[in-house]
């Protein structure tokens, strides 16, 4: 007898002999049709009560039982669908996102993950490694979709169905009929490339309603923006601006890249640096490093870095297994824009003109100039582009009045693409234009700003905005426009100064003059400002040299309002070279042509009486000096608690300090810090703490001392003040060595000397050199300190510093006192108590505890009085005696 091989077979057998339909069958049996067709299929197995019910229904014999449940099989499990394109090359990266997408597609309630972000940041690649990494999670299967070539929703469910390894495919047109097909098993749909399909959202939905055991895995450029769909946006990598350690994902992406070319090919350290300029040139888009690594074919590492910057678009694929919108950045981004709508592609080809990051206020004012027939639709267009990843939108900036502005930003390689397409654009000469003229208004409108109460909002608003500036500078520059040029140059003034990006300005002072007659007015503001710039980077004698040409040419042409503003930057510069006597000579000639121009009671003769205040401190004419700050207070009465009525408070702080402890000094300088940290002008900040701390290292106070100057390195740090970070390191060096620690001293010391020999401030320098001599006497090394004080010394001579000539002073006594000749000290000590009669914390801290430990000695009464020459050789008589005593020990 024909034993049947399964127990469906002996079922089917049963059936025919009885000529039963299943559905008879069923009836029979008092169950469904399916589970009949399931069992004659072997894809189930019955359960007891079923077979229970089975042998008396068919009336089976009890000894025949056995054989037939000896033919029940175990039911066999589905083969889940998988189908997930191998990767050829490694993957890099990404942990975290893996990760996170990953989590949310675990999670019960998820029916949608969106991988979004622009092309070529690897949406792709990440969707297929997490899809990987999930098969166990999805017994039904996990399967990838390519979906790039559907465009019209009715095509999604056919194309579905056609990819899904269901044998044989079925033909189906609805989501319904799709559905039934599909094991009822988890199963994970990994859709690649919809977001040309984000206005068919519906068939999606749909699929989703008729299958509760389907998730999606979507990656797109833009959204679907369905209720159901959680969205993953993905960035490009970041890549560093200097080699770490540790190869970042980029430039481990690239190497890899370059081995597959040649296995033999390994990139050596010197090469890593070009590495990261390639890579940032792409803006760290994984699609733009393979692209521009599989370059290497063609050309050297170092032409490729030499090129990238212009030839990125045209960066071509030696992959030719790619996807035709993958072999190049071009046909990436081109993929993305042929979806746009027409006025969005206007928009982004305008867009171009846009450098770093910029506002909606911009942008506005830049489309309307140029498309007024259309400028309702920029919002709307705007949307299109960020939705699509053309577009950055980096969030929102507050201005003053509190209202919030949109900022955005733009991937060098889109703005590439949108320059290509501004050229094509007949308003491109406009777009420029209007593009410029609204950053040198913008420019124009934040200047009288910058010394106001709310010039921390607009240094901020302009140092967002300077790529744009420079553009425009660029533009007006290219134009020939020289009146627009200086006008913009004489307005972003302020802003270069606070940021200390002094060579800048040089550069954009000299560009502006270069255009203009070189009599003119505005020729003469030009190179005024230039000179100033140079001072600043402490290249007096450039500074120096051009101002005085400037003197001469508004001398010539008469100019008497640019002559006393041109005395007052050479008496500033008189100043900051420790040359007070020029100094003085310079603003009282400007005070005295300025006298007929401008009101007694005004700012501008508050400042000009201010200048002669703070000369006549440095040189120690104390009277003269009081007596000016109590007439800059009152030319400035009409406007007190404004920015000029803390520079003049300041120099009264200063003389307050210099003549001797006041009760208000501490709270003088505190109240004008206050004032300038409300503004966010680091340069006054940095000047106010240096005050401060002078004060508290008279008193003694040298832990405060220290706490004052370290704020101002930090302020004059932050506005890169060269000269201000050497002042205040040689004043740390001094209080260093006032607390003992010798070998922090020395460290604050050495910079101090290396910030100016930078410079080239011989004064600074020989003043720095005066420590290093007193320490070299603490640290044991005295055949260091003579020539040290001889070269000093006869530099001293010709300068008008009493500071100097009295630390030099200081340093001579202790060295002929160590050396046993206290005679020979003597004229240099009673030389040293007639310059700090008057003044006896003149001296800076250092100098003033070791003047404390000299004896005392006859003080010369008329000192005060004296002449500069008598002062002079005074001074010089005395160093000499002391120099001689000290060769002799030598010898």
């Amino acid at each position: 007898m024909f034993t049947p091989p399964t127990f469906g077979d002996w079922l089917q057998r049963q059936r025919r002999v009885r000529d039963w339909t299943r559905k008879e069958c069923a009836q029979a049996l008092g169950c469904s049709v399916s589970l009949i067709t399931k069992l004659e299929r072997d894809v189930r197995t019955p359960s007891a009560s079923f077979l229970e019910y089975l042998w008396k229904t068919l009336e089976i014999p009890p000894e025949d039982r056995p054989k037939i449940l000896a033919l029940v099989q175990p039911a066999v499990a589905p083969v889940p669908l998988v189908r997930i394109p191998s990767r050829a090359t490694s993957f890099y990266g990404r942990r975290l996102d893996r990760v996170q997408v990953a989590t949310l597609l675990r999670a019960e309630t998820t029916r949608c993950v969106s991988i979004i972000g622009p092309g070529g940041v690897g949406k792709t690649s990440l969707s297929q490694v997490v899809a990987r990494e999930l098969l166990d999670d999805f017994p039904g299967g996990v399967v990838f979709i390519a979906l790039a070539e559907i465009h019209a929703a009715e095509h999604i469910i056919p194309a579905l169905a056609q990819q899904i390894p269901l044998s044989p495919p079925p033909r189906v047109r609805s989501a319904a009929e799709l559905v039934r097909h599909l094991p009822s098993a988890p199963l994970l749909l990994v859709l690649d490339n919809i977001e040309q399909l984000a206005h068919a959202q519906h068939v999606f939905a749909a699929l989703l309603a008729a299958a509760p055991q389907v998730k999606i895995l979507a990656s797109s450029r833009q959204a679907l923006g369905a209720p159901w769909e959680l969205v993953h946006e993905l960035q490009p990598f970041t890549v560093p601006t200097r080699p770490l350690a540790t190869l970042p994902p980029a430039i481990s992406l690239f190497c890899d890249r370059v081995r597959s070319l040649d296995a033999r090919a390994e990139l050596t350290a010197a090469q890593l640096p070009l590495v990261y300029t390639i890579c940032q040139a792409v803006d760290g888009l994984p699609l733009g490093i393979e692209l521009a690594a599989s370059q290497l074919r063609l050309m050297t590492l170092e032409q490729l870095a030499q090129s990238i910057q212009s030839s990125r678009l045209r960066l071509q694929s030696q992959w030719r297994n790619l996807p035709p919108r993958q072999q190049s950045l071009a046909a990436m981004i081109a993929w993305s824009y042929d979806l746009l709508a027409p006025t969005a592609q206007q928009v982004l080809a305008l867009l171009a003109i846009f450098r770093g990051e910029w506002s909606l206020g911009a942008l506005r004012t830049v489309w309307v100039a140029c498309f007024p027939d259309v400028a309702t639709e920029l919002e709307p267009s705007l949307a299109q582009l960020t939705a699509a990843h053309l577009l950055q939108e980096l969030g929102s900036a507050s201005s003053p009045a509190g209202a919030d502005e949109r900022i955005y930003a733009m991937l060098v390689v889109v703005q590439d693409f949108a320059a290509q397409r501004l050229a094509e654009l007949p308003q491109a000469q406009a777009v420029r234009s209007a593009h410029a003229r609204y950053y040198a208004q913008l420019a124009a409108s934040a200047a009288p700003i910058l010394f106001g109460p709310d010039t921390h909002y607009w240094v901020a608003r302009l140092r967002r905005a300077m790529p744009n500036l420079r553009a425009a500078l660029d533009w007006l520059y290219g134009e020939r426009s020289a009146a627009e040029l200086a006008q913009m140059t004489q307005q972003m003034y302020r802003f270069w100064e606070l940021e200390g990006l002094y060579t800048e300005a040089i550069t954009w002072y000299a560009c502006a003059a270069q255009l203009m007659a070189q009599q003119t007015v505005e020729w003469i503001k030009l190179a005024r400002n230039q000179a100033i710039m140079h001072a600043y980077q402490g290249e007096f004698g450039v500074a120096e040299a051009l101002i005085k040409r400037v003197y001469a040419v508004a001398e010539q042409q008469g100019l008497t309002d640019e002559m006393y503003r041109t005395c007052t930057v050479l008496g500033w510069l008189c100043y900051k070279q420790q040359h007070g006597r020029d100094a003085a000579l310079w603003f009282e000639r400007a005070y005295r042509l300025a006298q007929p121009l401008i009101p007694a009671v005004s700012e501008r003769s508050a400042l000009l009486l201010d200048n002669l205040a703070s000369a006549y401190v440095r040189q120690g004419r104390w009277r003269a000096a009081l007596t000016y700050i109590s007439k800059s207070f009152d030319a400035n009465r009409d406007q007190p608690g404004q920015i000029t009525d803390m520079v003049i408070r300041m120099t009264l702080a200063r003389w307050q300090v210099c003549v001797g402890h006041s009760a208000a000094t501490e709270a003088l300088l505190k109240d004008v810090y206050a004032y300038f940290a409300a503004t966010k002008n680091y340069q006054r900040m940095a000047e106010a703490m240096q005050e401060l701390g002078l004060y508290y290292a008279y008193r003694g106070a040298y832990s405060l001392a220290i706490t004052a100057n370290l704020e101002a390195l930090k302020c004059f740090s932050q506005i890169a003040y060269t000269y201000g970070v050497g002042c205040v390191q040689r004043q740390l060096g001094e209080l260093m060595a006032l607390l003992g620690q010798t070998d922090q001293a020395l460290d604050h010391g050495l910079v101090s000397s290396r910030v100016f020999q930078l410079l080239g401030q011989e004064v600074a320098l020989y003043s720095n050199q005066l420590l290093e001599a007193l320490l070299g006497s603490v640290t044991q090394r005295t055949p260091l300190v003579l020539p040290l004080l001889r070269d000093v010394a006869a530099a001293f001579v010709p300068l008008e510093s009493l500071l100097l000539w009295g630390e030099l002073a200081v340093v001579l006594v202790l060295a002929l006192q160590s050396a046993g000749q206290a005679a020979a000290a003597m004229p240099l000590l009673e030389l040293l108590h007639s310059c700090t009669a008057a003044a006896p914390q003149m001296l800076s801290p250092y100098f003033a505890a070791q003047l404390r430990k000299l004896p005392a000695a006859a003080a010369i009464a008329d000192w005060e009085h004296m002449d500069h020459a008598a002062r002079c050789a005074l001074f010089a008589q005395a160093s000499t005696s002391a120099i001689t005593t000290l060769d002799g020990l030598k010898a």
